[in-house]
């Protein structure tokens, strides 16, 4: 069998665990020392990495999934006023609403939206609490 013949792991079930295991694996980061977030997170994306292998993708869903790849990259080091992790999270989410070349591969827009943002706004809040920390810790 399949993994895309299993009927409850569709397009946008899959989005929903990559989200689900990006957020556990980004716990992990953030706490490490804590075993079960950061392996249930990658089991999670390994997961919806495989479901999304085995659609086929538009190039331009690639695209704008390396960009929002890069987005989170830069979120990690930027300190700017505009946090590159919210347009990550627009780029991702566009990226899933054009990432199946079949109309029913694609996950739906009204779902990947606010996922994407919820994604990137925690990662932007979580980010900004560290760096905060990071120049108490060193001013202190």
């Amino acid at each position: 069998m399949r993994i895309d013949q299993i009927g409850w792991l569709d397009s946008t079930a899959s989005f929903a665990l990559l989200v689900a295991g990006l957020l556990l694996c980004y716990w992990e980061l953030s706490r490490p020392g804590t075993i079960l977030p950061g392996a249930l997170g990658g089991v999670l994306v390994v997961l919806s990495a495989v479901r999304f292998g085995s659609m086929d993708a538009t190039p331009f869903g690639w695209i704008l999934l390396a960009v929002a790849v890069l987005l989170f990259g830069v979120e990690v080091v930027w300190r700017g006023p505009l946090p590159p992790g919210l347009l990550a999270g627009l780029a991702l989410s566009a990226a899933a609403c054009r990432w199946g070349v079949a109309e029913s591969e694609r996950v739906r827009w009204y779902l990947a939206l606010p996922l994407s943002l919820g994604l990137a706004w925690i990662t932007v809040v979580l980010t900004s609490a560290a760096w905060r920390g990071f120049w108490a810790k060193r001013n202190w």
